[in-house]
């Protein structure tokens, strides 16, 4: 079965409704993915902050 569709048949189909719904999974998704990068960055620059302290500790103990 074939089912084009016209510009009139949907904009009738096509609800506000709809589109909302479609916003908000959009947005959940993206807050997902930018939680997810936020962790990543976190961690690495946890990361580079416990090296320093670590070179730090390492260069008094030397003295």
């Amino acid at each position: 079965m074939i089912l084009i569709l016209t510009s009139e048949h949907t904009v009738q189909f096509f609800s506000i409704g709809d589109a909302i719904f479609q916003l908000i999974l959009l947005a959940i998704l993206a807050g997902i993915i930018g939680f997810i990068i936020s962790i990543v960055r976190s961690n690495k620059g946890r990361k580079n902050q416990l090296d320093r302290i670590e070179k730090k500790v390492d260069f008094l103990n030397k003295l």
